[in-house]
């Protein structure tokens, strides 16, 4: 049993991590987001939090997390919604 295993499983193991590590095409973009100004976009966020006693992160573990802003179609009415 433990000769079936290494001669049969080990290089069939080996072939195939040899054959999916091979790297097909090259990548369109070296990026997956752009960087754009609110000028082109008309969108001017900011995402300011203010630091007191009782808002910050030795309080609040969770301060500096999220609240940003995303942009998708939800709806599907080919429109960017906030």
């Amino acid at each position: 049993m433990l000769r079936y295993i290494s001669e049969i499983w080990i290089p069939a193991i080996f072939i195939f991590l040899i054959v999916s590590c091979s790297e097909e095409g090259e990548q369109q973009n070296k990026y997956l987001f752009e960087n754009l100004s609110s000028d082109k976009t008309g969108l001017d966020f900011s995402n300011d939090l203010p630091t007191n006693v009782d808002l910050n992160i030795l309080n609040y573990m969770y301060y500096y997390n999220g609240g940003g802003l995303a942009a998708a179609d939800l709806n599907n009415d080919d429109l960017i919604d906030l």
